[in-house]
């Protein structure tokens, strides 16, 4: 798959399967904005794509934020250009240890 010209935007993007998705993206030719809430996460994740030879940028924001996510969208579009491809893969797990009803 040829994703040349091609601008990605993963959320949650600094680590797990989001760091993941963007590293494919990547590979396939994608430029690349990495989201995420913990801001050396995103940075390290956007090294590794600028290292592959693509453009990246480390974008911190939740995506729970309205106004952040609005923010993040603009710079985006201001550095890059429009959107392609958009990897909605932010979210949290917390842990219930509690009894659970029937």
């Amino acid at each position: 798959m040829d994703l040349s010209n091609k601008i990605a935007l993963v959320t949650g993007g600094g680590s797990g399967i989001g760091r993941a998705s963007a590293l494919a993206l990547a590979a396939a030719g994608a430029d690349i904005v990495v989201n995420d809430i913990d801001a050396s996460k995103a940075s390290a994740v956007a090294g590794e794509v600028e290292a592959r030879g693509r453009r990246a940028l480390a974008s911190v924001a939740s995506v729970a934020d309205y106004p952040a996510v609005e923010g993040m969208v603009d710079s985006a579009w201001s550095d890059f250009g429009p959107i392609d491809i958009l990897v909605n893969n932010a979210g949290i797990y917390l842990f219930y240890d509690g009894p659970f009803g029937d």
